[in-house]
């Protein structure tokens, strides 16, 4: 339970937490080699995604769900990482930073909008998020686009985290 508030609060203050820098270019760090049971890997994208924003308009607490989105960070030690709206464009892609060395934290947005268009993504076992890294299964990476199929778990701020019962990762 601590450790489901812990994410929720990630989830909201990672905005406020990254910073972006205006110099050179570089790519992400390396993605680690996740081990995620292979159960979580879907190899076709699942039919009926919707966009963040429009999922958090649509759901309730326990509602199975499909979402797409891209992969905007991770948490560390935990089988969980944040995904945002497509809507939303990474600084090196739009705004007045296209050498953003750390793109996936979308400085150029403002904070509010970030949170207003995450959803949160833990992949568990039983009410325990998994105590393993999600960064690298099967490609998983920032700014990667994604689908996840789960259950929608809101809190009373509305912060929607999906648990996770797989996920598909663009090539």
């Amino acid at each position: 339970m601590i450790r489901n508030r812990l994410f929720a609060l990630a989830v909201c203050l990672a905005p406020f937490v990254v910073a972006c820098s205006e110099s050179k270019e570089s790519a992400p760090p390396a993605a680690t080699t996740a081990s995620l049971p292979e159960a979580y890997h879907l190899a076709a994208e699942p039919a009926g995604a919707k966009d963040v924003l429009v999922l958090k308009t649509e759901l309730k607490d326990g509602d199975s769900v499909v979402v797409r989105g891209r992969v905007q960070d991770f948490v560390n030690g935990l089988a969980a990482f944040v995904m945002t709206d497509g809507a939303l464009k990474p600084c090196n892609e739009e705004g007045p930073m296209p050498t953003c060395e750390t793109p996936w934290d979308y400085c150029c947005t403002d904070p509010a909008e970030i949170t207003a268009a995450s959803a949160g993504v833990e992949f568990r076992d039983g009410e325990n998020v998994l105590r393993t890294d999600a960064q690298g299964f099967h490609g998983l990476d920032r700014l990667k686009w994604v689908t996840v199929k789960g259950v929608a778990k809101l809190d009373d701020k509305g912060n929607l985290t999906v648990v996770a019962d797989g996920v598909y990762v663009k090539p």
